[in-house]
């Protein structure tokens, strides 16, 4: 057993990402999501998947609204936060649903990964109850997602609720996902 399998909730730091890590984060993340998504996605979707999912967004990186988790000196999870319309980047903007939401200064939640041997420890719970925190303080206070389906039920129990089915693009098999919502 790692040392990151042994870590628990009550040793958590939360700091902003760094650049130079964004290598180790992104290996998370691909871990995390191969580990959670093959009940959910078909064996091409996934492999498609996996070349697009464990990407950073550097933007959250540069405006310091990636959070990572640490358990001791250990990567354990990630969340970051955009304001929606932010930039160029984030999936929000690209649902259908985004139309008529752009005067509701709404925050993205984006990046919700946490490591592997860590799942449903509430890693990823803290780290969204994090990453909202720092949006409302920034003036966000709702805030939206698009989940990939094996992290619906998981939004659903923070209170987020399904707005409409979305799809991620950028892989050679479009991913299923869904748009979900969140008041206050």
């Amino acid at each position: 057993m790692t040392a990151a399998a042994t870590a628990t909730i009550f040793d958590l730091r939360y700091r902003s990402a760094l650049e130079e890590e964004i290598p180790a984060i992104e290996e998370m993340m691909r871990r995390s999501f191969a580990a959670t998504a093959q009940p959910y996605y078909a064996a091409d979707e996934l492999e498609s998947a996996l070349d697009v999912i464990p990407r950073l967004d550097p933007a959250l990186v540069a405006r310091g609204t990636l959070f990572v988790a640490e358990a001791g000196s250990l990567l354990v999870g990630c969340a970051g936060w955009q304001p929606a319309f932010a930039g160029t980047s984030g999936l929000w903007r690209k649902t259908p649903y985004a139309a008529g939401t752009e005067q509701e200064n709404l925050a993205e939640v984006r990046s919700v990964f946490v490591a592997a041997p860590l799942l449903g420890q509430g890693i990823g719970t803290g780290l969204l109850r994090h990453v909202e925190a720092q949006a409302r303080a920034a003036g966000h206070e709702n805030t939206v997602l698009v989940a990939t389906l094996q992290g619906v039920s998981i939004y659903e129990r923070r209170g987020y609720a399904a707005v409409g089915p979305a799809v991620i693009q950028g892989g050679s098999k479009p991913l299923g996902a869904v748009a979900m919502r969140r008041q206050g």
